[in-house]
């Protein structure tokens, strides 16, 4: 059957097969139950680990640190000095004994003892060393 060039009051019996060359400008009476596109595949990023609020627990490692408070809350954006540890012997860190097997190193990658460092600053540093 050829189509018809002007449109029907009532409804077909069959959708049509071949799409109209110009959209509908009227809407249809109920909701498709089908959906209009495919869901995304894309994996998102996932949520970050860091804490945005900006603030850090700092503690001393000193035998003369006996006045301040252990560990600390302090900003993220002042500086304390560091140091890295880590439960494995790595290469430089030095085994600081006690009650637990511990090994720590104090400097940064061109050498210099981190006596004045910022918390992202550190554990970058800390990290790379793994």
């Amino acid at each position: 059957a050829l189509p018809s060039l002007s449109p029907t009051v009532a409804s077909s019996a069959e959708p049509s097969v071949a799409a109209t060359p110009e959209p509908t400008t009227t809407l249809s009476e109920a909701p498709s139950v089908v959906a209009s596109a495919a869901p995304s595949v894309a994996v998102t990023p996932s949520p970050t680990v860091e804490a945005t609020a900006g603030v850090a627990a700092v503690a001393c490692a000193s035998v003369q640190c006996t006045e301040v408070p252990n560990p600390q809350i302090v900003p993220t954006g002042e500086t304390y000095g560091a140091r890295c540890c880590s439960d494995n012997a790595l290469p430089d860190f030095v085994y600081t004994g006690g009650s637990c097997d511990l090994w720590s190193y104090a400097r940064d990658a061109d050498g210099a003892c981190m006596t004045d460092v910022k918390y992202h600053d550190a554990k970058s540093t800390c990290e790379s060393y793994g």
